[in-house]
C-alpha cells in the first residue's frame, strides 16, 4: 500500500476521530471499535495502533499479541520476530505503569527473546528475563500451564550454571514451588494436561513459538513490517554468528549456529 492510500484509509480516520470532543470513555469505545475494523479488513499495523492509543490489554482482541503482527501468520522471521518483540515489551511496561502489572499473554514471547539472549552468551541479561517472566507467572498463576513453567525453570538452571550461581533465588524457589503444585494437581485431576518433555531453550525465536503457539513450520516475514531483501540481512536473520575461527585470501571463517535447528556451522564472510 503506497503512503497516500495509506493516509486516506486509516492515518486520516483516525485522526479525525481523535480530535472529537467526547468523553473519555466514548472516545475509547471509539477508537478500540475503529481497530477492530481495522483488524476485520486486514489492517493490521493500523489496528494496533488504535489499540495502542486506547491502552488496550494484550491479547484482549483478537489479533493483539505481538504490535504490528498478524499472529495468523506465525512464526515470522527472526529480525521481524526480534523487532515486534522489542515494540510489544515496551507497550507493556507503558501498561504497567497504569495498572503495575505485566500482560500474561506476553510472556511466552518474552521467553522467546530470552532463548535468542541465551544463545547469544548474554546469561546475565536472560537471567533477569527469567525473573520477570517467573514474576508474571506468580502474578496470574491461573494464566499458564505447567509445560511453560517447566520451560522457565529449566532455562533459569541452565542460566544458572552458566554463571556459576550456586543459590538459588528466592523467585526460583516459588516458581518450583508453583511447578510442584500444578502437578500435583494434574495427578489428583486425570483431565488436566500431561508433562511435556520440553527443551530448556528453543534455537531461536521462531522455533519457541512454533512449539507453544501454533505449530506452524515454514517461517514467513508480517506484510506490515516489511521483506528484508538485504543478503547481509538474512544471513544475520538465519544465522548467530560466533566466534572467529580463521582468516585467509577469500574472507573470514566464523562459528556459527543455524537458527532453525541449532545445529552448528561454518559460516564463510568476505
Amino acid at each position: 500500500m503506497r503512503h497516500s492510500d495509506t493516509y486516506k484509509v486509516w492515518c486520516l480516520p483516525l485522526m479525525r476521530l481523535l480530535c472529537l470532543n467526547a468523553a473519555d470513555d466514548e472516545h475509547r469505545e471509539a477508537v478500540i471499535k475503529m481497530g477492530d475494523d481495522f483488524d476485520y479488513r486486514g489492517l493490521t499495523y493500523a489496528a494496533h495502533i488504535c489499540y495502542v492509543v486506547a491502552k488496550v490489554e494484550l491479547g484482549f482482541r483478537g489479533q493483539f499479541h505481538l504490535i504490528g503482527c498478524d499472529s495468523t501468520t506465525f512464526p515470522f522471521g527472526v529480525k521481524v520476530l526480534k523487532e515486534a518483540i522489542m515494540r510489544t515489551e515496551t507497550y507493556e511496561y507503558v501498561l504497567s505503569l497504569t495498572s503495575g502489572f505485566a500482560q500474561p499473554s506476553f510472556q511466552v514471547f518474552k521467553l522467546c527473546n530470552t532463548s535468542r539472549l541465551t544463545l547469544i552468551a548474554l546469561y546475565d541479561i536472560a537471567l533477569e528475563y527469567c525473573e520477570t517472566i517467573t514474576r508474571a507467572v506468580l502474578s496470574f498463576p491461573g494464566s499458564f500451564k505447567r509445560s511453560f513453567l517447566k520451560r522457565v525453570l529449566m532455562l533459569s538452571c541452565s542460566l544458572q550454571k552458566k554463571l556459576e550461581q550456586e543459590q538459588e533465588p528466592e523467585w526460583m524457589l516459588e516458581l518450583q514451588e508453583l511447578h510442584s503444585d500444578k502437578a500435583a494437581d494434574a495427578d489428583v485431576n486425570s483431565n488436566a494436561e500431561p508433562e511435556q518433555n520440553v527443551s530448556p531453550a528453543s534455537s531461536d525465536a521462531v522455533s519457541e513459538i512454533q512449539d507453544i503457539r501454533t505449530g506452524m513450520s515454514r517461517p514467513v516475514m508480517s506484510p506490515d513490517l516489511g521483506i528484508y531483501t538485504d543478503p547481509e540481512d538474512q544471513l544475520n536473520s538465519r544465522y548467530a554468528l560466533g566466534d572467529l575461527l580463521g582468516k585467509g585470501g577469500f574472507g573470514a571463517v566464523f562459528e556459527g549456529v543455524r537458527c532453525e535447528d541449532g545445529k552448528r556451522k561454518m559460516i564463510c564472510r568476505e
